[in-house]
């Protein structure tokens, strides 16, 4: 497998230095005790018996040393990237444990009432979430130092050191999250060690440079517009599965993006440590402010929308925006982190003005002649010959395909190649292929692993995610029997089956209330996103000097909720109850999951309940501070009814929760806080149960809603008149409960209405079940249809 070889041999070799200066902290096994760190990692270096190990013992000595460095030395440079972020290079490291990155966060919302830090481990699912200091003990430490030490012996030992700086930088994103930099620093080990590596790089890269530029970096940001527009925008359910063509296409706009970014690594041939940002269709990258670079970047931002413009006839656009700053900004980044991210909003109000400003005119592609139609799917492309289908909607049937065995991701950017899965752009082309097994015969620059933590020295190979989760069934019996349930005599799949089959949209509504013959079958569409995060990041870090290290750290700590955790979760078959209301968590598909935000179909009463389970959870690992917080909406539809239409519902139902004053769930048409809803679900479940052992009528229970409806009215405009509902309530107990012979023969009958006069009208925590009605009432109606 080919490698990108970065072409200054030095250039290797301080890239490797500065990524290994801080990693011997990762084995350190005693708490609170003074740790050398360097002799350690030099005594490793040491142990290994090839060149390149060699070369960096050299650097990392003289780094050591407390001579003055040489301008031409290598160190030299690492030492210069340190002091440029106002940090000297410390003798030994001591540990304590790292605060958990939003237990500090203020916004004014709330006081914040608890501290919560991080186990020291490789970062996963279940390590991400904080802990009481008082938990974290020297075992923990001994036994990550122990992995780290296994799987950083097995990289330096590896013949093909070209494959090293990859490697490394992946090992120490998934050890040094949970490290502090050094003793009582805010700042994580990981940030540190690729901040100081960027760093260091371009300074080298400038120090070969003519001129010199007083303002040496340039901070490059790249935000992808246009993204559910694309992903809903399938016109016809029925050309060619839709559940298909949603996964495909939430997977491409998430891979543009990284495809982007890493081809520009690649064509500037920096480190992946230059990789500032990458969340949710936008990233950051850390540069040299050369003249390559402006160039650079702006032949890539008109390549790609022009390719943008002639294959997609401008419905997607890549936004590029750059800000050029001295090193000593470093210490106070977030001036620059605000500067870029004003310019990134301003330039989306000028999408494709180049083109504009030339006098071309948007025109439909015509590459297909004369007699091609309308694609059948997106309704804007030509077909291709002898297809229903244009080009990429044909691809996305192709991706997703492919994409439930997929393991890795792999980008060529040099050359061309005939076996891939996507290919971008028509010059300077990315192509990709999904791939099963990292080892193949085709020679690719990037292999990215989105199956499991283990990295391989053999390849060129980075950890990623791809947040995404497919329900699928577990054998034959299971498929067939929901298909006698869902009853749509015109699916396609109605008689088809093979191992992992996935759920189609038919098959998601036909799993409501599975376990009987009544009942909504319906489609639940979920939208949420973190309140007020732009005010999080500017203002809720604390300082008036935001730091690099604190930036990056939210940015990639919210995002890993959002694109491994949650995936991870559903992945394990969890099973979560609420008031005696079971969801199981794999029966939800996440159509999307990254940055901040998330779009999640499922069974409308699972994905309902799943909703309490994904703010709870997010509360958990984010130290159950109230300044941070999520408000999400979901929407009820047919699993035929338009994907775009569908997630337009939710997302009028979470604007409503926006609305409401966040930290708040709206569905039905209603927007409570969390905590609200949770409190009625007592009275949903025993309308629910109470209807289905016949002790009440569906037609009590809409005459209950009327009553609700009447003492909101009263509650809104202080009209005595709808109080009348009491008096009605009464007669209606009496007539249709207390005088009725078989209601006093049934003790269980007798003590559900007593439950529901209690849940209904006494107050519990502040507030009746009358008073908020919506959720018992549309939960026991659905459930019972």
């Amino acid at each position: 497998m080919e490698v990108r070889k970065i072409n200054n041999h030095k250039e290797k070799i301080l890239t490797l230095s500065s990524l290994l200066h801080d990693s011997a902290k990762l084995l350190v096994e005693d708490k609170d005790k003074a740790f050398d760190y360097q002799k350690r990692i030099l005594d490793l270096l040491d142990s290994i018996d090839n060149e390149t190990s060699k070369e960096v013992h050299q650097v990392l000595s003289d780094l050591f040393s407390s001579q003055e460095k040489d301008e031409n030395s290598l160190a030299y440079f690492i030492e210069e990237a340190h002091q440029l972020i106002g940090l000297d290079l410390d003798s030994d490291y001591t540990y304590k444990p790292l605060k958990n990155i939003f237990s500090n966060i203020d916004i004014g919302k709330a006081d914040i009432n608890s501290e919560k830090y991080y186990l020291p481990s490789k970062i996963n699912a279940a390590n991400s979430f904080p802990v009481d200091k008082k938990e974290i003990r020297d075992e923990d430490l001994s036994k990550a130092a122990s992995s780290f030490k296994t799987e950083l012996m097995k990289i330096l030992k590896s013949k093909d050191s070209d494959h090293w700086a990859d490697n490394l930088y992946s090992l120490i994103e998934k050890y040094g999250w949970s490290y502090p930099e050094r003793k009582g620093s805010k700042d994580t080990l990981v940030d540190h060690v690729h901040l100081v590596t960027s760093i260091s790089i371009i300074l080298y890269k400038n120090s070969n440079q003519e001129e010199e530029n007083e303002k040496s970096f340039k901070l490059i940001g790249g935000d992808l517009s246009g993204i559910q527009s694309y992903i809903y925008d399938i016109a016809k359910i029925n050309s060619g599965g839709v559940s298909k063509r949603l996964r495909a296409r939430s997977f491409f706009v998430s891979i543009l993006g990284e495809a982007i970014l890493h081809q520009l690594l690649y064509k500037l041939e920096l480190p992946q440590a230059a990789k500032i940002i990458s969340a949710g269709g936008k990233f950051y990258l850390l540069a040299p402010n050369t003249k390559e670079t402006e160039e650079l970047l702006v032949n890539t931002s008109k390549m790609i929308n022009n390719w943008f413009y002639d294959k997609f006839q401008s419905e997607l656009y890549f936004n590029f925006a750059s800000v050029d700053f001295k090193g000593k900004k470093f210490s106070d980044f977030g001036v620059v982190y605000e500067v870029i991210n004003e310019r990134l909003e301003k330039n989306k109000n000028h999408k494709f003005k180049e083109f504009l400003e030339d006098n071309q005119s948007f025109q439909l592609d015509s590459q297909y002649g004369a007699n091609a139609d309308l694609c059948e799917s997106c309704n804007k492309l030509w077909t291709k010959e002898d297809s229903d289908l244009c080009h990429f909607c044909e691809q996305d049937l192709n991706i997703g395909k492919n994409l439930t065995s997929a393991n890795y991701i792999a980008y060529k950017f040099n050359g061309s190649s005939t076996n891939y899965d996507i290919k971008l752009f028509d010059e300077s082309p990315i192509y990709i292929s999904l791939l099963e097994d990292k080892i193949t015969e085709e020679k690719y620059d990037l292999l990215v692993n989105i199956k499991d933590d283990n990295i391989s020295p053999a390849v060129p190979e980075i950890l990623g995610t791809y947040s995404s989760y497919i329900p699928t069934f577990t054998d034959r019996g299971e498929k067939f029997e929901l298909c006698k349930q869902c009853g749509d005599e015109e699916c396609t799949e109605r008689k088809n089956y093979f191992e992992d089959f996935p759920y189609l949209f038919s098959c998601l509504a036909a799993s409501s209330v599975s376990e009987r013959e009544e009942g909504l079958q319906a489609l639940g569409v979920l939208k949420a996103d973190v309140d007020m995060l732009g005010s999080i990041f500017s203002i809720g870090l604390g300082s008036k000097e935001i730091n690099f290290s604190e930036i990056v750290s939210l940015s990639r700590m919210v995002d890993y909720y959002f694109s491994k955790v949650l995936p991870e979760n559903f992945a394990k078959a969890k099973e979560v109850t609420y008031s005696n209301c079971s969801a199981k968590l794999d029966k939800n598909y996440i159509v999307y999951a990254g940055g901040d935000d998330l779009l999640i179909l499922g069974p409308w009463d699972n994905l309902l309940l799943t909703s309490f389970y994904i703010n709870d959870s997010f509360r958990d690992y984010t130290a159950n501070n109230d300044n941070v917080t999520i408000s999400a909406g979901l929407s009820l539809v047919k699993p035929k009814y338009p994907i775009a239409m569908s997630a337009q519902m939710a997302t009028n139902e979470e604007e409503r929760a926006k609305e409401s004053g966040r930290n708040a769930f709206s569905v039905f048409g209603e927007s409570q806080k969390w905590d609200k809803w949770l409190r009625v679900l007592p009275l949903a479940n025993l309308l629910d149960e109470s209807i289905q052992e016949d002790y009440f009528s569906m037609s009590f229970v809409r005459r209950l809603n009327r009553y609700a409806g009447q003492e909101k009215r009263y509650q809104e405009n202080n009209d005595t008149k709808e109080r009348k509902w009491i008096g009605m309530f009464q007669y209606d107990l009496g007539r249709n409960f207390y005088d009725n012979k078989k209601f006093n023969r049934d003790k269980k009958m007798q003590k559900a209405l007593d439950d529901l006069v209690d849940l209904f009208l006494e107050e519990k925590d502040g507030m009746r079940g009358v008073e908020n009605f919506k959720l018992p009432y549309h939960w026991s109606l659905y459930r019972n249809r």
